[in-house]
């Protein structure tokens, strides 16, 4: 395996602890307004999404849009997965269907 495909898995779970801050942040305050200015959460997430910007960058330096954005959709399954066990969001049958239908996708766009 490519090891610029390992680094955009890596940028898939950062996307994925970045959501997570955010949607932990985002139920601490009220509406939009300046409190976010000192959540520490939403603060983290927004930075853990900067890093992933410049990842992001170097990752398209090293290898075409055309594989690592699907590889990147990696992100929506490992949502799926951590805010079913953090925030008990249900997991349904067509959720798993479209999961596997990314994983399907990913493979084939390794190869």
């Amino acid at each position: 395996m490519n090891k610029y495909y390992l680094l955009v898995v890596l940028l898939a779970l950062m996307n994925t602890c970045s959501n997570i801050l955010i949607k932990i942040g985002a139920g601490k305050v009220d509406g939009i307004n300046f409190k976010f200015l000192t959540n520490w959460f939403l603060i983290f997430g927004l930075g853990l999404f900067g890093l992933g910007f410049i990842l992001w960058i170097f990752i398209l330096n090293k290898i075409q849009l055309s594989v690592a954005a699907p590889i990147m959709s990696l992100a929506y399954v490992f949502i799926m997965v951590a805010s079913y066990l953090l925030f008990k969001e249900p997991i349904t049958g067509v959720k798993i269907a479209g999961v596997i239908s990314i994983l399907f996708g990913v493979v084939l766009v390794t190869r």
